[in-house]
């Protein structure tokens, strides 16, 4: 960092215009800005669990979107946020939001309490599942 703005700063000798230029640089004007937000929020809107993928990097996925929203000026409420995750999650995980919803006011959940309940239910299934472990190692034996 120190050696971008020794960069910047050596090619103008203003620091306000040195300021404004990292500012162009990494913030955008406000075409370019008004562009990632579109992009950022049409992913958020088309995003959805795919079969495959763990809680966890679904969480990730949609929390670094969300950053990413939120960088560029744009407003994401975490209720907004909870209700993305409910409707966009598979169909192994209705079960357990029926039972958030029974116990708990949705409107008023946090990401981290919905992550941490679906966690907790990922990791149950996980046990409770007879298909072997993907990361298992297979021991081979010799027969005589």
């Amino acid at each position: 960092m120190k050696q971008i703005l020794k960069v910047i700063s050596l090619r103008t000798s203003d620091p306000k215009q040195g300021w404004d230029r990292l500012k162009e640089e990494y913030h955008g004007n406000d075409r370019n800005r008004q562009m990632r937000v579109l992009n950022f929020s049409k992913q958020f809107e088309l995003m959805r669990m795919q079969e495959d993928k763990s809680i966890q990097t679904y969480t990730n996925k949609v929390l670094s979107l969300v950053n990413q929203l939120r960088i560029s000026g744009e407003e994401m409420s975490e209720r907004r946020v909870v209700n993305k995750m409910l409707v966009s999650l598979l169909e192994r995980f209705k079960l357990k939001i029926s039972s958030l919803e029974d116990l708990k006011d949705l409107t008023k959940i946090s990401v981290n309490e919905l992550v941490s309940a679906l966690l907790a239910q990922e990791q149950k299934r996980a046990f409770r599942s007879e298909e072997p472990v993907k990361n298992a190692i297979v021991a081979k034996t010799k027969s005589l």
